[in-house]
């Protein structure tokens, strides 16, 4: 994970496995469920600079570490990208789930804390689903696509969606699905969600076509709806929704591979764990394996 001249190692190990009955008990030194000595997950606690668990029980554990490496020790890794240099963002390309390719890229700076995990449906190589991040002074770019199907042909076409919004976004989120819908045309079509965020003031403003969805979660639970139709083909009326954010609030943003609804009672921690954990851990849990499953976390910091 970059932080601007700096760099720390973050470690997210997942499983499905039955989950901690007694997460305090479960940290507790000497503490076993298994006759093993016990001093697994108090010992990792106790090294990492941070730590974070969620568990729930019968569905798996997710598990956070965050070791701040020595400063100036700073590789030459490369970082891609147009966000300002207040924005961190750390990128990688994780094998498995099928053979297929997933990704996850988290975007961090003071004022915001932003991730996505993607991965292709189970037997593929690439996923159809694609994110698009991006940052301009006091406003924050936020799009999702999802090309209809699944394999190389989807792929491709969200890849496209992706490339052609980093060049052309505008502050009008209906005038982005616009411009991106004509791009597309001729294409096997896809569907889309493009929000733009106001730092400053909170304010979210949504266009959606199609299948993605837009959630607030929490006590103040909040779902922006999409128009009919597909980009690249045909497209009904577009309506901006808007959602007003407050610090801490925390919206997802997801593809049809990830169970619509679920809810958030079988995962709490997507309250207070960072962006990387909860859309990783969204995707594990409520992603559907005969699909592309994408999420992205986004929160406003104080």
């Amino acid at each position: 994970v970059e932080r601007g001249p700096e760099e720390d190692l973050e470690v997210v190990v997942d499983d499905r496995g039955p989950g901690i009955a007694d997460v305090e008990e479960a940290l507790e030194d000497h503490f076993s469920s298994s006759g093993t000595l016990g001093l697994g997950l108090g010992g990792v606690k106790r090294l990492a600079d941070e730590f974070a668990l969620d568990s729930v029980p019968g569905r798996g554990t997710t598990v956070r570490l965050l070791f701040r490496l020595p400063r100036g020790s700073r590789s030459s890794g490369q970082v891609s990208g147009n966000l300002n240099p207040r924005t961190v963002r750390s990128t990688m390309q994780l094998r498995g789930w099928g053979g297929g390719l997933g990704d996850a890229r988290t975007v961090e700076a003071n004022d915001v804390d932003c991730a996505y995990f993607a991965r292709p449906c189970f037997g593929e190589r690439v996923s159809g689903d694609s994110v698009f991040l991006d940052r301009r002074e006091e406003l924050i770019c936020i799009g999702i696509v999802d090309g209809l199907g699944h394999g190389r042909q989807a792929h491709d076409v969200a890849t496209k969606a992706r490339r052609y919004l980093k060049d052309h976004w505008a502050d009008a989120p209906e005038e982005t699905a616009r411009s991106l819908h004509a791009h597309l045309e001729g294409s096997i079509g896809a569907a889309g969600g493009i929000a733009v965020v106001s730092v400053a003031s909170g304010d979210l403003r949504y266009v959606g076509i199609g299948n993605t969805v837009v959630r607030r979660v929490g006590a103040s639970g909040v779902r922006l709806t999409s128009s009919e139709g597909t980009l690249g083909s045909q497209m009904r009326a577009l309506q901006t929704q808007r959602m007003q954010l407050s610090a801490g609030d925390v919206v997802v943003f997801y593809t049809d591979g990830v169970s619509d609804r679920f809810d958030v009672s079988e995962y709490p921690g997507v309250q207070y764990d960072r962006a990387s954990v909860a859309a990783r851990t969204i995707v594990e849990r409520f992603g559907k394996t005969h699909d592309d499953a994408t999420c992205v976390v986004f929160r406003l910091r104080s």
